[in-house]
């Protein structure tokens, strides 16, 4: 199924995340793949692996 990416609201900062529908017992869900980053001024600000 297709991504879609959330926008997480936490005070004055603003997370994006990978989420995909998926249907358990007849009903739609999102569930969450992973974290992308942080939105800063409308542009994403990626996370880093180390």
């Amino acid at each position: 199924m297709p991504e879609i990416l959330w926008k997480i609201k936490r005070g004055n900062a603003v997370y994006l995340a990978e989420v995909e529908s998926v249907r358990v017992d007849g009903k739609v869900i999102q569930r969450h793949l992973r974290y992308v980053g942080k939105e800063v001024d409308s542009k994403l600000l990626r996370r880093c692996r180390v």
